[in-house]
């Protein structure tokens, strides 16, 4: 019981961190309460991420962002993470038709490097196989003025 007393204090005395977000996606200053500011993270998953090959080279993921709540387009920042190759992308880090729901990543290709100087185009096989996936972190508001 006295473990359970410790814990508990330990527990209630600890507050959540708190966002203070000072330019929007517009990059203008918000005008939403401050309370209302919240960072929301996830990831489409190693092995579960559904990619699309709109065309030679060029692989689309969607992005699923609307159990955030948010109410203004946020402010995203992503990578991708794999079992090999995903470190020669082109585009991981840039997001398309970003709403308050869903963003889109599309790969382009891979960069041409000193380590690897041959061309390679990407392909949905190659992605599947090495489990690439998006990892994002999203801040914004969930409430208005």
């Amino acid at each position: 019981m006295f473990l359970f007393s410790i814990l508990l204090g330990i527990f209630i005395g600890t507050t959540a961190g708190t966002v203070k977000v000072v330019r929007n996606h517009y990059g203008e200053a918000p005008t939403n309460p401050g309370p209302c500011a919240v960072t929301c993270v996830g990831s489409t998953g190693a092995g579960k991420t559904v990619w699309h090959e709109p065309g030679p080279g060029k692989l689309v993921a969607r992005v699923d962002i609307s159990e955030c709540g948010f109410v203004e387009i946020p402010i995203i920042t992503t990578n991708i993470g794999g079992n090999g190759w995903h470190d020669l992308v082109v585009g991981s880090s840039s997001t398309w038709s970003v709403t308050t729901t869903k963003f889109d990543v599309a790969i382009l290709g891979k960069a041409m490097t000193s380590y690897s100087m041959t061309d390679h185009l990407f392909y949905k096989s190659d992605a599947e196989e090495r489990n690439w996936h998006i990892d994002w972190v999203a801040h914004g508001f969930t409430c208005s003025d």
